[in-house]
């Protein structure tokens, strides 16, 4: 049984036998155990199979582990239900990602499976996945990589465990098209979780389970980024954290992990921890005093966050950004109107370097502005009323905030901690959700009328012509 008051979904009642709960850990189990299953299945498959033979194996292993880990683990949490999603899901991005990279990046995959031959962040993954897997076979299988390794690596511990892919199933490229989905996927699952640990009868969890299966959010499942993992390891060190709140003995492993998987990601999400941290502590209670800290935190974090960081990391001799907060507002709207005019796709790759992988950013922005206009009003009223906020909203937001202290807002920084914001939607009426993303949809097309329709492409009107995933804007 649930209390609707204003549209909020209250907690279950205590003793109800007709809800269950999710607990949480048999989700996290469940990680473990598939990953281990699907590990042991690429072991099987060896490094020498034909290309396509490899990457229809791969999807099978990574879909076996999925439905093996659901049977024992995942189903307890979440339920039966949401099986069916997993799956559609998996196939459809699976798919996705290998029609668009067969059609416009390596036609001859079959010749050249080694190769991405795109922008250079993507041959760069690929070449470092391939030089950790070198490493290993020529100074053995684990052996540490070389210190200019962790320098002068963008993401190096993540490169690290995707390079496992490479070397159970060869430098197979388009194989990443299932090792992403599969991460999706665990991402999908930890959300549900936290959706049914908050209102496990709550009308809108299949519109959660859909919008976190269907995220647009690394669709085109092939891209060669680091996002589709990195999104994985951040809800994973959310969720340790999460559950282990009661037991802060069991912090002693878990804060340091959730600080390296947050880390690993991007490195000013390393200060975002010890934030979530002071709020799990506080039973989630956060009154005016503690949000004006939490402000003078994020402003900290907006205008040194990056800076400090990588200054005394000394990667690349970063510069020194601490004024940037004066360019908070301009930031802000690139972040949340992200690539635009949507036209811009077609103008071709020599144009916009981007073109090719934009399309679902373009979507990814009408789920985030639905997120933000579905949840947040409801969060506000409830800490009004009781200066709670759910910690999974709060880390989503402090995400959203993170990604507006960098130079360049990427709709990928933008985007990663949205999902975080889907189990608060149990508070929201399930007949608004689809009719937010229908309208918002519209406003988005509408405002790239505009936009054509009154000459401003290409005006700097909003942030000036610059390459990539905003040129026009």
């Amino acid at each position: 049984m649930t209390t609707a008051v204003r549209g909020v979904v209250d907690r279950p009642v205590a003793g109800s036998r007709s809800l269950r709960a999710a607990s949480g850990w048999p989700t996290m189990v469940g990680l473990v155990a598939c990953e281990v299953i699907v590990v042991g299945l690429f072991a099987q498959i060896g490094t020498e199979r034909a290309p396509f033979v490899s990457l229809i194996l791969t999807s099978l292993a990574c879909l076996a582990g999925l439905s093996i880990a659901h049977l024992f683990f995942f189903r307890r949490d979440v339920g039966d239900s949401v099986y069916g999603i997993i799956v559609v899901a998996f196939v459809v991005r699976l798919s996705v990602g290998v029609v668009h990279f067969l059609v416009l990046m390596n036609p001859d995959y079959s010749l050249q499976p080694d190769q991405i031959n795109y922008l250079s962040d993507y041959q760069w993954l690929n070449d470092e996945m391939a030089y950790v897997v070198y490493t290993w076979r020529s100074q053995g299988f684990l052996s540490a990589m070389p210190a200019t390794f962790y320098v002068l690596n963008k993401n190096p511990f993540i490169t690290i465990y995707n390079a496992f892919l490479y070397w159970f199933t060869g430098q197979n490229t388009l194989n990443y098209a299932a090792w992403n989905t599969l991460h999706a996927m665990y991402t999908t699952y930890i959300v549900i979780m936290l959706a049914k640990m908050r209102a496990p009868d709550s009308p809108s969890l299949k519109w959660i389970a859909i919008i976190a299966a269907f995220q647009p959010f690394g669709f085109i499942s092939s891209i060669f980024w680091r996002d589709t993992v990195g999104q994985t390891w951040i809800m994973v060190a959310f969720a340790l954290m999460f559950l282990t709140r009661n037991s802060k003995v069991t912090w002693i492993v878990v804060l340091p992990l959730a600080c390296a998987l947050t880390f690993s990601m991007r490195q000013p999400y390393l200060l975002l921890v010890p934030l979530l941290a002071v709020s799990l502590i506080a039973k989630d209670r956060i009154s005016w005093q503690a949000a004006l800290v939490f402000g003078g935190g994020v402003l900290l974090l907006l205008s040194f966050g990056e800076s400090v960081l990588n200054t005394a990391l000394g990667r690349f001799d970063a510069e020194i950004g601490a004024f940037t907060v004066w360019e908070l507002p301009r930031r802000v709207l690139q972040g949340l109107v992200g690539p635009f005019p949507w036209y811009q796709v077609f103008y071709g790759r020599d144009r916009i370097p981007g073109a090719p992988y934009m399309i679902p950013d373009f979507f990814q922005q009408v789920v985030n502005a639905a997120m933000y206009v579905l949840v947040l009003p409801v969060a506000f009223r409830e800490w009004r009323r009781t200066e709670r906020i759910d910690p999974a909203l709060l880390f989503g937001l402090l995400l959203l905030v993170a990604s507006f202290g960098t130079h360049e807002v990427h709709s990928s920084y933008v985007s990663v901690g949205t999902v975080l914001f889907l189990p608060s939607l149990v508070t929201v009426d399930r007949k608004r959700i689809p009719k937010a993303l229908w309208q918002l949809l519209a406003l988005f097309i509408a405002a790239n009328i505009f936009w054509w329709g009154s000459g401003l492409t290409g005006s700097g009107v909003i942030s000036g012509e610059r390459s990539g995933w905003r040129a026009f804007m």
